[in-house]
């Protein structure tokens, strides 16, 4: 059929659906405004405001108006081919019908048309719920499918480099593997991700939502989305981000998560029931000597960043050094402070100060924190004469004052303190 000027338009002689089958060849654009099943062969341009769908082949550009749908009138291994370009609305979303085919529709998802070019989105097109859709590439085809969303697919990549988001291969849907001819989760499955190797590529993705299980790494470029929300389903539960902004973001301000900035641009989310994990963080002191501060206690302490680690806290002491100190750095009442009746003396003449909250940690025998005690003589601090004392862990460290070392009458006194390796 050569057909110069046709028009299917809603109304009385065309209500219902026309069904075109055969080939059928315009010269001119075809405007849709009722509905069209496509099943054979139409040659030339569409523009669509009403309804089309079909198995069959349109070979030119296809166009979306808004407010058009597109209809599956059949479940087909294909879909309507488009050998032209896909265009959508700058606007709002092209419905799509899938009521007829709703028996067929799995997890593996069913094609619905498929376009040679085009930037084709599956954000520019709308479902109803319980079914999802996504943009696969076949060659040099691009297809929109459309599945079912009871899928939950479990990351089933392991090794230490990174694993390709996009890959089927490295996803199990439930408890059966993934394979070439399924997909990769898409909006809105669920995805559990519980160790493995890191994933990587997953930027720009969205999914219902994620369940962290155990460590996990995802890297990529893009925005990394759970409208349901990123749950971490173990209290070490730890995701690791780089280079993918999270959305919603997790932060300090979400109950029951935090956000640790690496020196090196990398976030990692963490459950605030992780306070016990003695992951070491690394921090540089003076001298370029290297420490270790357990994560658990920075995030327990408020503390979210390597650079917040090395910054004073509210005591005006470097965080990290808090840590060797048994002190709070939220708290700044929290420093090391001389505790000690003023002239009582011991049986040896000298003085006893306690270094009043000084009480450095377990696990900490590689670091040495030494104390002095220094007088105020009135114009500034000077030693007191007594010998330095490396506090042991556990326990309060005592300091004697030796009133026979300088003038009498000293009633100021304070701790100095040093941090170092140990020697």
């Amino acid at each position: 059929n050569r057909i110069t000027q046709f028009n299917v338009n809603p109304g009385a002689s065309t209500t219902g659906t026309l069904t075109l089958s055969g080939t059928n060849t315009v010269s001119i654009p075809l405007t849709v405004s009722g509905s069209v099943n496509l099943t054979g062969t139409w040659v030339g341009a569409t523009t669509v405001s009403g309804t089309i769908g079909g198995t069959g082949t349109l070979t030119g550009n296809l166009t979306f108006s808004e407010g058009s749908t597109f209809k599956a009138f059949a479940s087909d291994e294909n879909g309507l081919s488009v050998s032209g370009t896909v265009a959508t609305p700058a606007s709002g979303t092209v419905a799509v019908d899938v009521a007829e085919i709703a028996s067929s529709i799995g997890s593996a998802g069913v094609t619905l048309f498929s376009a040679g070019s085009g930037d084709l989105d599956a954000a520019r097109f709308s479902v109803a719920s319980g079914y999802g859709l996504a943009v696969e590439e076949s060659g040099s085809q691009k297809l929109l499918k459309v599945y079912s969303v009871a899928a939950t697919y479990v990351w089933a990549a392991t090794g230490d480099t990174g694993a390709a988001w996009g890959d089927p291969e490295n996803w199990k849907v439930g408890s059966a593997e993934g394979s070439a001819a399924s997909r990769a989760p898409a909006a809105p499955d669920t995805v559990i991700i519980a160790g493995g190797a890191p994933v990587s590529g997953a930027g720009g993705v969205t999914v219902a939502a994620i369940q962290i299980g155990g460590t996990a790494a995802v890297s990529g470029d893009g925005t990394l989305a759970a409208t349901g929300g990123i749950v971490l389903t173990d209290a070490t539960a730890t995701l690791t981000v780089t280079g993918v902004t999270l959305s919603p973001a997790p932060s300090s301000g979400v109950e029951g998560y935090h956000v640790w900035t690496s020196s090196d641009g990398s976030s990692t989310v963490y459950s605030l029931a992780a306070a016990g994990d003695t992951t070491p963080v690394e921090v540089e002191g003076s001298g370029s000597a290297t420490y270790t501060v357990p994560r658990g206690w920075a995030v327990s302490h408020g503390i979210a960043s390597d650079a917040a680690l090395a910054t004073a806290g509210a005591n005006g002491i470097p965080a990290w050094q808090s840590y060797f100190l048994g002190l709070d750095p939220q708290d700044a009442s929290s420093v090391v402070l001389c505790e000690g009746a003023p002239g009582a003396q011991t049986q040896d003449g000298e003085i006893a100060l306690v270094a009043k909250n000084l009480l450095k940690p377990a696990g900490t025998d590689g670091v040495a924190v030494t104390c002095r005690l220094q007088t105020w003589n009135g114009t500034e601090w000077i030693g007191a004469g007594s010998s330095p004392v490396v506090a042991t862990a556990g326990q309060p460290v005592t300091l004697k004052y030796d009133a026979s070392s300088g003038s009498a009458g000293f009633q100021r006194f304070r701790v100095a303190v040093t941090i170092a390796p140990a020697p």
